[in-house]
């Protein structure tokens, strides 16, 4: 739990941040329950096919009086737009919930929900309920396919009462484009004054989307991979992957395909470690050197089930013949003098061999 200092600091700067005036309660201060709450069920145990997409971590513990305390009711709002790189895996999928948090447990939360594409704009998807103290998750009034588009706007209204708390971590930590609304406030043209509250807390908005037709459950993104150009031919040379684990299942085995021209190799590898849900590994996987040439390297299976969407990369291999693999030891380093008193080492290519 916050000290009582740090309390004062935090709200301290949000106030000065929004140009609101909030003050912290000294009730709540001085009697700050010790317990927490009790930690929302893991990922395996949620309901089949739900995968959660947000900027916070679903299973974080929500405090009592972790939030904001006015001294007067107000409406306020709370969005966070999403770019697509957050979305883009699940494009097509159906949003059937949003998941929210409230921090109070003397009062009940009450959430008018809503998607767009900017703040100000139409609402795509709408949901209304109320949640207790701890996690909520809250169905949207019809299911929302996710659209092929650049960004999404996720967010709720909800209404805070004086002397009281709610809404934890109320601000968006370092996420660019979150916003807080104050009091229905609008400009001379009608629209909602989004204040950018980027700088305070984390944000507690999650999408819970379904996964119909299993389309989501065995899903990789490659954020990078690391491989030698040389090596002996015909052999498998240890290829270092940056892998996350963007479906729902957590994945006991990837298959690895290299293909050059009209050659073809897979190699299927049951990994020591499962990488669950949401995680994000190095992995060395093996490629194939089957000739020299430009290559591609793709994961062509996840969890034994073929990729809908592989991951391809080309790549330039040298491979070589056991017997010239042997003459070398390491690779020479070329210098010249550019001047009297100063020399170059050029860039080395691994297209050329020297002794």
């Amino acid at each position: 739990m916050k000290s009582h200092y740090s309390r004062l600091l935090i709200l301290a700067a949000v106030a000065l941040l929004t140009g609101l005036s909030m003050n912290a309660q000294s009730a709540w201060q001085q009697n700050t329950p010790a317990a927490k709450a009790e930690s929302p069920a893991t990922r395996a145990n949620t309901a089949e096919g739900a995968i959660y997409l947000g900027y916070c971590s679903y299973n974080d513990f929500i405090y009592p009086w972790d939030g904001l305390s006015l001294d007067y009711d107000a409406r306020v709002g709370v969005a966070i737009k999403l770019p697509r790189d957050k979305f883009q895996t699940y494009i097509g999928g159906k949003v059937t919930a949003l998941r929210l948090g409230w921090d109070d447990s003397e009062l009940t939360g009450t959430y008018d929900m809503f998607i767009r594409t900017s703040f100000d704009g139409e609402n795509l998807a709408t949901g209304h309920g109320t949640g207790k103290f701890g996690w909520n998750e809250l169905e949207l009034d019809a299911p929302f396919e996710i659209p092929d588009t650049d960004e999404l706007v996720v967010g709720y209204y909800t209404d805070l009462k004086a002397n009281h708390c709610c809404i934890p971590r109320f601000y968006p930590l370092n996420v660019p484009n979150s916003c807080y609304l104050y009091n229905g406030q609008t400009d001379a043209n009608g629209k909602e004054v989004w204040d950018d509250c980027r700088d305070f807390g984390t944000m507690a908005i999650m999408l819970v989307i379904k996964d119909e037709d299993g389309r989501f459950q065995d899903r990789l993104e490659i954020q990078n991979m690391r491989y030698e150009h040389i090596g002996l031919k015909d052999a498998d040379k240890a290829c270092v992957f940056t892998i996350g684990n963007v479906g729902s299942n957590s994945v006991g085995s990837i298959e690895v395909t290299t293909t050059l021209g009209e050659l073809s190799q897979s190699t299927e590898v049951k990994l020591s470690s499962a990488l669950g849900a949401a995680d994000v590994k190095k992995i060395s996987l093996p490629i194939n050197f089957l000739g020299s040439g430009k290559a591609t390297v793709s994961i062509t299976k996840v969890n034994g089930k073929a990729c809908a969407e592989p991951f391809s990369k080309e790549v330039n291999i040298i491979a070589v013949p056991e017997e010239v693999a042997e003459a070398y030891t390491f690779r020479p380093t070329i210098e010249f003098f550019g001047s009297e008193n100063a020399y170059q080492i050029p860039i080395y290519f691994d297209e050329y061999l020297m002794s």
